[in-house]
């Protein structure tokens, strides 16, 4: 009885707590619906988090007005309820209504704004609207408003605490995104309970069974895409496993994104490299035969890795993926099947560099999710590292989505200026020279301590690479600024053309 008394009387901060835990949790999945259509950028995140704020802020003036008003725990019931049904209606149309907005030919800002206007505002507005009339409500004389406010806050602060680290920690890592919006939701509406066992039951039984359901019947990811082999969350990003066409061959993909496919191997069981940049790779090594320690940073489903683990099986190849979900992807989709000689790393690549003291024969470096690669891996700082990690006649080899001149080439002109300002021998090449160099493409950087072994060059044009930066640099290049780890607005950089 004694329980159920301290429960009643703190039932209002109890529903703070809820409700402050369902926001912070809301906005950390609102990253990981939109990063598949229009992918985990800084301008992702600035419109989630500035949509979510300016929702909240409007949620908090409406329901301290409305509180001031009516003074009614009915009302937050209502809140509660639409909050709920507004999430379940997100979690039904955020596929549509992203796969629309994807496809518009806007800049990727306005689409990430756009895309969090649409989704998040309402259910946000709705929450936030909740926190001042529970405030309200707590105030039952003036001598102690200050400490019954103050309950409510600290209530609501430590939901947020706890919504932030279950999220970020336990549920992205055992639920997809779909699931957590639907455990939102059910929270929510039990958390409606708290106040009123009675009021609104015709509305909320029916809803609750319905977010329930959801749990057997969630709402595929991609319903626009009817070649989805799969669609799973990891700890680090939502992947999808697509089934395609390429050149007349049955093909499976990797996506983290709906703008590109970061990896693939031929559905026929054949071994052999899909992707042009892939097999570009596979010429560098080729020239650099007597290679014997390797560094692959970005496993994506291991078809590289494991083509040259195979093709080389004397040498000691190490991969630095930093999903470990990916080895299981791999096994599981991509018919990855772990050479002896290929140990993988499941670390961030920057982080492996600034701890390894080891020395490559050649280093790889395939870490891009669509246009965008991380940006801690191409500055000044961490091109050092690379170096440092690379043996007297290493090389390295960077493949970099970006123009080749033009508007669009704004990235890998500041790529090649900052391995040039640590590396003597830098060279780009197209990876097909007959690509024209103002459009989006695969482009591969080649770096050495020394000069540059000659056959790297043969084997390169030989596959239909083309050199485009060596001692003449295309005019897009001239005034690029090195990227440091102060400096390096790569989103920036590799929209410039949709800006």
């Amino acid at each position: 009885m004694k329980a159920i008394r301290i429960f009643l009387k703190f039932r209002l901060e109890i529903v703070s707590f809820i409700v402050g835990a369902v926001i912070l949790s809301y906005e950390l999945t609102a990253s990981r619906i939109v990063a598949p259509y229009i992918g985990a950028t800084i301008y992702t995140w600035t419109s989630v988090i500035g949509v979510i704020l300016a929702a909240l802020a409007a949620g908090y003036a409406v329901g301290g007005i409305v509180a001031d008003r009516r003074k009614s725990t009915n009302d937050i019931v209502w809140l509660l309820l639409g909050s709920a049904l507004a999430l379940i209606i997100v979690n039904i149309s955020k596929d549509w209504v992203l796969n629309a907005i994807s496809q518009m030919n806007v800049a990727l800002r306005w689409q990430a704004l756009l895309a969090s206007i649409l989704l998040f505002t309402v259910p946000t507005f709705l929450l936030g609207m909740i926190a001042p009339y529970l405030a309200r409500l707590s105030i039952t004389k003036l001598s102690s408003s200050g400490s019954s406010l103050a309950r409510i806050s600290a209530a609501g602060t430590l939901g947020s605490l706890f919504g932030t680290f279950i999220t970020g920690y336990f549920l992205f890592s055992v639920l997809g995104s779909r699931y957590i919006l639907t455990w939102l939701s059910i929270s929510i509406i039990l958390s409606s309970f708290i106040l009123s066992l009675k009021f609104a039951l015709l509305y909320r039984l029916p809803l609750l069974l319905f977010a329930f359901s959801m749990l057997v019947y969630s709402p595929h990811a991609t319903i626009p895409n009817a070649s989805v082999v799969d669609d799973l969350d990891t700890a680090y990003s939502r992947v999808i496993i697509n089934d395609r066409i390429l050149d007349n061959r049955p093909i499976r993909v990797l996506q983290t994104d709906n703008a590109s496919w970061q990896s693939g191997v031929y559905q026929d069981g054949s071994k052999d490299l899909v992707f042009s940049y892939t097999r570009a790779f596979a010429e560098v090594y080729k020239s650099q035969p007597k290679a014997k320690n390797v560094l692959i940073i970005g496993g994506g489903s291991f078809s590289f890795p494991e083509y040259a683990a195979n093709a080389y099986p004397d040498a000691k190849i190490d991969v630095v993926e930093i999903d470990p979900a990916l080895t299981k992807v791999g096994k599981e989709y991509f018919n990855f099947r772990q050479p002896i000689n290929l140990n993988i790393i499941n670390q961030d690549g920057r982080q492996f560099l600034n701890d390894s003291d080891e020395k490559y024969d050649l280093i790889f470096i395939d870490a891009f999710s669509s246009f965008i690669p991380p940006f801690q891996l191409m500055t000044k700082q961490a091109v050092e590292k690379v170096k440092s990690n690379l043996s007297q006649d290493g090389v390295v080899a960077l493949n970099v989505i970006s123009a080749a001149d033009g508007k669009g080439s704004k990235l890998s002109g500041a790529i090649a200026s900052t391995y040039e300002s640590v590396f003597k021998n830098a060279t780009f090449y197209q990876v097909d020279a007959n690509f024209p160099k103002s459009i989006t493409q695969n482009l591969l950087l080649i770096a050495s301590v020394d000069k540059l072994n000659s056959s790297v060059d043969t084997n390169l044009k030989l596959s239909g690479a083309g050199i485009f930066h060596s001692r003449d640099k295309p005019s897009s290049f001239t005034n690029s600024k090195v990227l440091t780890d102060d400096f390096a607005p790569v989103e920036h950089l590799s929209i410039q053309e949709n800006f």
